[in-house]
């Protein structure tokens, strides 16, 4: 966060040369939550998956989906299951 909280002063410094603007970590939180940034790590596991099954798939989609309403679709990347 530091590299980022140093160029963000950088960028003061050309926009404004009389610039004291000190960027914080909390500055930077706040920036990153006003403009829906996050930082993820990619998961380990895509690199193992077959792209020729991945293409196989995404043409078959539109038929699998064809019987449903955009209304019944929803996020469950980061669902728990507990069964």
């Amino acid at each position: 966060m530091d590299r980022c909280c140093r160029k963000k002063e950088d960028f003061a410094k050309v926009l404004d040369s009389n610039s004291e603007f000190k960027g914080s970590n909390s500055w930077l939180e706040k920036f990153k939550e006003r403009h829906s940034i996050a930082f993820r790590k990619l998961c380990v596991e895509c690199g193992s998956v077959d792209e020729s099954s991945c293409e196989e798939w995404l043409s078959e989609l539109p038929s699998l989906l064809k019987d449903y309403k955009a209304d019944d679709a929803f996020n469950a990347d980061e669902t728990g299951l507990f069964f």
